[in-house]
């Protein structure tokens, strides 16, 4: 397991792509719209270069969302500490 911290969507470093071809599961974390993100950048990055790797995503629904307190927000589109925890684990067994 390893955690990527990746600062810059585009473009995405070799560095960025040769980690994750080290892993047969990607799970990307955004707490933005699931279009045009991290997410779609990580799945062209595969494609491109052949990649075998399942990607999960955890972003944020492709509507209108509610407002509110940040932490509060975070935990009810599941993107809290907690929440993704359980999320991972649910896709490792």
């Amino acid at each position: 397991v390893k955690l990527l911290n990746v600062s810059t969507l585009r473009p995405l470093s070799k560095e960025t792509i040769k980690e994750i071809d080290k892993y047969k599961k990607v799970f990307v974390v955004e707490e933005h719209s699931m279009i045009g993100g991290l997410h779609s950048i990580i799945l062209e990055s595969i494609s491109e270069h052949n990649i075998d790797a399942t990607i999960f995503k955890k972003t944020l629904p492709d509507k209108f969302l509610i407002s509110g307190e940040y932490k509060d927000l975070i935990k009810y589109y599941k993107l809290d500490d907690l929440s993704l925890v359980d999320w991972i684990r649910g896709h490792l067994t």
